[in-house]
């Protein structure tokens, strides 16, 4: 799903009149979001084949980066699913940070066509980010799990947008994740097989 969210578009989403919070004095609303809609995303990238029941992706504690800005946030969270209406019901939070401006934490490195397969190779790091007294610490790391620290950059929220952290800094201590993709001829088009991490 994280895939699928960050190419939905305002369009996708209506507003509901229901509302989940007030703050001084701005309504917070839900929205709702066609299955069918979240299910052609997911179809190009995993095949004609997918299938997701309705309330497979409903869960108010997991929240998903959009590329959309609302008064509420950008990161969408899924908290129900009407079977009649065949849609979902969603709400906005927290706005995404400075930090996503300036870093740089995943890089494609190749991407080659063989056989009507296309392998996609990336190097990836990772970072937690914490805001201080007008400054942004940020803790890089080589793996997911956050075992094998790297390094620290300490950058003053006002200079974050004429500073840049890359992955090309840590590339040989970066994960390397290499993805694979099908082509499916009756969709003439490409589609997800798997990812493998090295």
């Amino acid at each position: 799903m994280r895939i699928a969210a960050m190419e939905l578009r305002k369009s996708d989403f209506k507003r509901t009149d229901k509302v989940f919070n007030e703050t001084d004095g701005h309504k917070n609303y839900f929205y709702t979001l066609k299955q069918e809609r979240v299910l052609n995303i997911l179809k190009k990238y995993f095949g004609s084949d997918t299938f997701i029941d309705g309330t497979d992706l409903v869960n108010d504690m997991v929240y998903y980066y959009t590329s959309l800005t609302y008064p509420e946030g950008s990161k969408m969270i899924i908290t129900d699913y009407n079977s009649e209406s065949e849609s979902y019901e969603v709400r906005f939070t927290g706005n995404k940070k400075t930090v996503d401006k300036f870093i740089e934490n995943r890089k494609i490195t190749s991407a080659k066509l063989k056989d009507n397969t296309i392998t996609v190779v990336e190097k990836i790091v990772y970072y937690e980010k914490q805001e201080v007294d007008g400054k942004i610490y940020v803790q890089i790391y080589g793996d997911r799990e956050k075992t094998n620290y790297l390094d620290e950059k300490v950058i003053k929220v006002k200079d974050s947008n004429k500073k840049k952290i890359s992955v090309k800094d840590y590339y040989e201590q970066a994960t390397t994740i290499t993805h694979t993709f099908a082509y499916d001829e009756a969709g003439n088009d490409y589609y997800f097989v798997s990812s493998k991490i090295s």
